[in-house]
């Protein structure tokens, strides 16, 4: 949180990713515990139909926002790295 008891933006999206993250393997975890196999493409495919290419969209835009968050992260440790290097003005 910040100073002002707000969520910064990629505090969100980390909660984000790993709750989609959670669910996935929830999800793969059921359909294994029922069905003995892990469940792939042309399983869903054949059962959700156009659903399936809804949920694929989905996990598109958070596997971005994963790239994103990575992108950022690494950015600033680079930036707080060079300035901590600078020599002080005199």
């Amino acid at each position: 949180m910040d100073s002002e008891g707000q969520w910064s933006i990629q505090n969100l999206g980390w909660l984000m990713v790993v709750s989609w993250f959670c669910a996935s393997l929830l999800s793969q975890a059921m359909y294994m515990a029922i069905y003995g196999l892990p469940y792939g493409p042309e399983v869903l495919i054949a059962k959700m139909g156009i659903y399936y290419w809804i949920i694929v969209g989905i996990e598109v835009v958070v596997w971005a926002l994963v790239a994103t968050l990575i992108f950022l992260r690494v950015r600033k440790v680079k930036s707080l790295a060079t300035t901590e290097h600078m020599a002080p003005a005199r």
